[in-house]
């Protein structure tokens, strides 16, 4: 086999036919030694509206300086005529790279393939974990595209039949002009995207799995608008999948969620909150969630504390702020940063992410000693 494998990853406004690429990126694979030979990333202009900031971080701003399709077009061509594609959810980046070319009257035929969610049966986030494959900035295009492609050269068998794809843009110059998002732009990781990358899907069968990825996408804001239920019972039609079987799936894939909110022996008030979210937003109203976690409360900041700090927080203009800082603060109010916790020289965690699983925040709640976020403390300093 001679060609190459493009490993594909798209952010898009939406998940219907007329939403818009608003950032792609390409990861060049070659076909004999799986070395990364070429990578592609920019954003695009849609010309509309960018859909959901809050899931993949891009903005109108953002957006204004890059190159609109109809100037990339040309290059995407000549990137992945006669590759073998690669994605995580292949269904869903190819079909939306068909729908821009349709847009412009370019040819295109996806050939056949290689999907990693279907050989992995996970959502990325867990794929990357259970492999090892760093994910920094997840729904970056291309965070998510090389984490694939690492996940694709462990998972890939050369038993799989492929064919390559061919995509033909011969009105359209090939342009060097991409514009990238910055390098240290890496979205904050909110309760709702670790609670969601926490949970595995629930089966093994592929059509639950496409159905199960379309409901992560979703259910990103913890919200089914009317506009996504569509892009859902679109899904459901082309996976023959009945009434009864979507019913049960949304059982199963609560179930996973409150499994993964369980794992770590703490159900947050936030946590709590997103899972009664998504079994609204599901239909589930008769489903039993479980109660918040009573835990220790932080009472006022005073002189003579104790505490410790852990992870990469935000200040109160959302710019980061390093522990040593927090550290010179709290000794200039009198108390006393300590390096570790123990149950009897740490009288508070001060964490960038209070519900965090690290090993700080996880022996805190064994020895109940409070944990406070990084803004509460820094308003309590004020």
């Amino acid at each position: 086999m001679s060609e190459n494998f493009a490993v594909i990853d798209c952010e898009t406004t939406g998940f219907g036919n007329t939403d818009r690429i608003i950032e792609i990126a390409i990861v060049v694979l070659d076909s004999k030694t799986l070395e990364i030979v070429d990578e592609f990333d920019t954003l695009i202009n849609p010309l509309r509206d960018v859909g959901k900031t809050d899931i993949h971080g891009v903005n109108a701003t953002m957006v204004s300086a890059a190159p609109t399709m109809d100037e990339v077009i040309g290059s995407l061509a000549k990137k992945l005529n006669n590759t073998i594609l690669v994605a995580h959810n292949l269904l869903f980046d190819s079909r939306m790279i068909r729908n821009e070319c349709d847009r412009f009257s370019v040819k295109f035929d996806k050939g056949v393939g290689v999907c990693t969610l279907k050989l992995t049966g996970e959502k990325l986030s867990a794929a990357a974990l259970r492999h090892n494959v760093p994910l920094i900035a997840h729904h970056r295009a291309l965070a998510d595209a090389r984490a694939t492609a690492e996940i694709f050269k462990i998972e890939y068998e050369k038993s799989l039949e492929i064919v390559a794809a061919q995509i033909s843009a011969p009105g359209f110059a090939s342009t060097s002009r991409t514009f990238r998002r910055d390098a240290s732009d890496v979205s904050t990781v909110t309760p709702l995207n670790r609670l969601l990358s926490r949970a595995c899907f629930p089966s093994s069968v592929g059509a639950c799995i496409d159905y199960f990825d379309a409901l992560d996408w979703v259910l990103d804001d913890a919200v089914i608008t009317a506009e996504e239920q569509r892009f859902l019972d679109s899904i459901i039609s082309g996976l023959n999948l009945s009434a009864t079987q979507v019913g049960a799936m949304h059982e199963a894939y609560l179930s996973s969620i409150i499994n993964a909110a369980e794992r770590d022996g703490v159900v947050s008030n936030s946590e709590k909150t997103l899972m009664d979210q998504i079994a609204s937003a599901l239909g589930l109203t008769d489903f039993v969630i479980p109660l918040q976690t009573a835990l220790p409360v932080a009472g006022k900041l005073k002189s003579g504390l104790r505490i410790c700090f852990t992870g990469a927080g935000q200040d109160l203009d959302g710019k980061s702020i390093d522990r040593s800082k927090l550290e010179e603060l709290s000794a200039s109010r009198g108390m006393q940063p300590v390096s570790g916790v123990t149950r009897k020289g740490c009288d508070l965690l001060v964490a960038a992410d209070p519900a965090s699983s690290s090993g700080k925040s996880k022996k805190a709640r064994d020895f109940g000693i409070p944990i406070m976020s990084v803004l509460e403390f820094l308003n309590n300093c004020d």
